[in-house]
């Protein structure tokens, strides 16, 4: 048996047990009661040290439950305190334990007898909720926990919930973004009905054991919050289960069936007499229900629980425990290329910065999509292959390496940004975890080390966070910009030769790149409505003219951009007097959908400037320009009959590598003739 880490303090009337949990929130341990022998959990943070964020999350969540009457499929709320430990003072909920699971960590749910049964569970707990003025603005399978061996379901985690008050414009949004819905995405509005929404999304992904909406970052908070499209409901869903997600997936949130027309609906009214509501008990002589009391039960019929339903159960609980720890991984590989003259383009150095060749594989296919995994592909053959826990509790965004390929940063939806030690003899080390975001985080990139150790990261929050390492590992916020006023999706250094300037792109439509200056402090430029219906990607040009090396003479440095967006377009900015301006007209216009990522390439003395770009559409596009005020012609590498996800150059930007929905990346190189070659393709 494990043994179990236990902290008794002499003023407290239970004891800390071993931990089960650790998220944005603070931490999650068993708990023992001193008086009765009761198990519970606790959720709590250290006061000292935790971020303010994280105990206005806990305090929200401890007045929440306290203003909630218990409710049978809610999780209990057993109590709050501070407790002592040591020289640390904690902030404590206490909650029942709920040691079966959540619903996010088993399998799908095949049998539609069975979803409807954890469907009313959870219709009737919001409903409950809503009826006392409270959105809990963060419902998923995640936030649903397992209970009596798999016949009936709980909701937890209230920390985002709020009192519902009048609709007001400009919102901050609350909860997981692929569950938004998307009035909650605009900023308009998040109320009972978005809960509804959610809901919905939330039975798609008992059935198909993945999110309702497919990861692909902000722009499938595009999709959702401005598109017409509505989530796809999985092959053999029988017609009032798809009625029923009908009423909840409606984008007019007016035509949303509340919770009430809810449990009236065919789908849940036909068979909720059958639906087992036994509570879990608080210690191991309590198996029965009497600690409820007869009024919080009195509507809902008792049953037993059959054998059938339990066998379907075993599918989809976890059976030692919820899984609060992470089991995300990150593949590191280094491949070294047998073609002519790849191989010594590749080995030149382990030194893979994001100005580089370092390529991101987001998930994107059914294997990858429970997983919160990606891929890093060094370029460098004598590197040995390594896997890399990331210690993530969601979706990994981004990974970047730092200037000497020693330390890999991390970008995941669970807010946080994970610094990873790498070594060359396949050993790896957690170094730290950076916190301080309040929604998914898309990028990280690290500044050149002339400028000290610093790493900027972009945010689904709006927020662009500059952190510096102090001591060794040990980081701090350098500085917060809040300029923006909705997702900011993309971030780049300038050449180091330019300065300290941050490039960053919004779902405002805007750019802003932020300068440091020797006092200390940053001076802001900005390119509003870069791209009106969102920038997706920023990418800086040399700091050098196209045949610069080979020239006399001092040259002046060159501040130009490059930026892609939901317009389907590729735009070049040129900073002049002070002021940014378009220094392409018209907009690089071949793609037919949006443009993903866009990467001005590296000249070295080459007689042209060259971006690539790459788009949903598929197509990967290489536009290049001889001299200064000549126009920008497109040519189009390839169409991968899949979004293409990332474009990266090599040092010496005649090599391409091209990451693709299909979680392919594919090394191209450009021949004599102008013409482009492929030179690998990882699978």
């Amino acid at each position: 048996m494990e043994k179990q880490s236990i902290t008794n303090t002499s003023s407290s009337p239970w004891i800390r047990g071993s931990c089960i949990g650790r998220g944005c929130f603070g931490t999650v341990t068993k708990a023992v009661s001193k008086i009765d022998g009761g198990v519970f959990a606790v959720k709590s943070v250290d006061l000292a040290t935790c971020l303010p964020s994280q105990s206005e999350s806990l305090e929200n969540e401890i007045t929440i439950l306290r203003s909630l009457k218990s409710h049978p499929h809610i999780v209990r709320f057993l109590g709050d305190d501070v407790s002592k430990e040591g020289t640390t003072s904690f902030r404590n909920l206490h909650l029942e334990y709920l040691p079966e699971g959540d619903l996010s960590n088993g399998g799908t749910v095949v049998d539609e007898t069975l979803i409807r049964r954890y469907v009313w569970c959870l219709v009737s707990a919001l409903g409950h909720v809503h009826s006392n003025g409270i959105v809990h603005c963060d419902v998923k399978s995640k936030n649903v926990l397992v209970v009596n061996g798999g016949s009936s379901v709980k909701l937890a985690d209230f920390g985002s919930a709020m009192e519902f008050k009048k609709p007001t414009a400009g919102i901050a949004p609350r909860g997981s973004p692929l569950w938004m819905a998307p009035e909650v995405i605009r900023r308009e509005y998040q109320g009972p009905e978005s809960d509804v929404w959610s809901l919905g999304c939330t039975v798609i992904e008992m059935l198909t054991r993945k999110p309702a909406w497919e990861d692909n970052g902000f722009d499938s908070l595009s999709r959702i919050g401005y598109s017409n499209e509505l989530p796809f409901i999985p092959a053999g869903v029988s017609e009032l289960g798809r009625d029923f997600l009908d009423k909840c997936l409606r984008r007019d949130r007016s035509q949303r069936w509340s919770c009430g027309q809810l449990l009236e609906h065919p789908f849940l009214c036909q068979d909720h007499h059958s639906f087992v509501t036994e509570s879990s008990p608080r210690c191991v002589l309590d198996w029965v229900n009497s600690d409820f009391e007869e009024d919080e039960v009195s509507d809902v019929a008792r049953v037993e629980s059959t054998v059938s339903a339990m066998a379907r159960m075993s599918k989809l609980a976890t059976t030692g425990g919820a899984k609060w720890e992470s089991n995300g991984w990150i593949e590191v590989r280094a491949n070294a290329f047998e073609e002519s003259g790849a191989q010594g383009e590749y080995l030149v150095s382990a030194r893979v910065e994001s100005e580089l060749n370092t390529s991101v594989r987001p998930p994107g296919n059914e294997e990858s999509t429970s997983a919160m995994t990606c891929e890093l592909l060094l370029q460098s053959g004598n590197m040995p292959g390594q896997k890399i826990e990331t210690g993530h509790e969601d979706m990994v965004h981004d990974v970047q390496m730092d200037y000497y390929g020693k330390r890999v940063a991390t970008a995941s939806s669970d807010c946080t940004i994970k610094i990873t030690g790498v070594s060359n003899n396949g050993g790896s080390q957690h170094l730290a975890t950076l916190t301080g975001h309040r929604g998914p985080v898309w990028q990280v990139a690290w500044a050149h080390p002339k400028f000290g150790s610093f790493l900027a990261s972009c945010s689904y929050d709006g927020q662009v966070i500059l952190w510096k390492e102090g001591s060794q590992n040990q980081w701090t916020q350098a500085h917060v910009f809040t300029d923006h006023k909705s997702s900011v999706n993309s971030i780049a250094w300038a050449p180091h030769d330019l300065g300290l300037s941050l490039a960053c792109g919004s779902s405002d439509g805007n750019i802003s790149v932020f300068t440091g200056r020797a006092d200390g402090g940053w001076d802001t430029t900005k390119i509003d409505q870069a791209h009106p219906v969102g920038v997706t990607s920023v990418s800086w040009a040399p700091a050098t003219s196209p045949g610069a090396l080979v020239s006399s003479g001092l040259l002046d440095p060159v501040y130009k951009l490059a930026s892609g967006g939901c317009d389907n377009t590729v735009k070049v900015w040129k900073l002049s007097n002070g002021s940014w301006k378009m220094d392409c007209f018209p907009a690089l216009q071949k793609h037919t959908d949006w443009v993903r990522d866009v990467a001005w390439a590296p000249n070295l003395g080459l007689p042209k400037s060259t971006i690539a770009s790459g788009s949903q559409d598929g197509k990967v596009i290489i536009w290049t320009v001889g001299k200064e005020g000549e126009q920008w012609e497109g040519k189009i590498l390839k169409d991968f009959m899949t979004p293409v996800w990332r474009v990266s150059w090599s040092l010496t930007g005649n090599m391409l590598a091209v990451s693709d929905g299909n979680n392919n990346v594919t090394v191209w190189k450009e021949a004599v003739d102008g013409e482009w070659e492929q030179v690998t393709v990882l699978e």
